[in-house]
């Protein structure tokens, strides 16, 4: 998946230290992947990312619009 804002350089590092994808998770994104609007996922990096400013900011709840999945 390309990262339009982090040199692939970064991309890799970040994904290798920073990111555990469950099974459920990979399943669901590889199937997701083969659908024609696939083009609106948000990247696994992007997704954790979310994650962590949700639980670093200590946030009690959270509204998510345009949800494709």
């Amino acid at each position: 998946m390309k990262e339009n804002f982090f040199s692939p350089s970064v991309a890799l590092y970040a994904l290798k230290s920073s990111y555990g994808e469950t099974d459920i998770l990979h399943k669901l994104r590889e199937e997701t992947g083969k659908l024609p609007e696939a083009r609106m996922m948000i990247s696994p990096l992007q997704a954790h990312f979310l994650s962590f400013l949700i639980k670093w900011g200590r946030v009690k709840t959270v509204l998510e619009i345009g949800t494709f999945t």
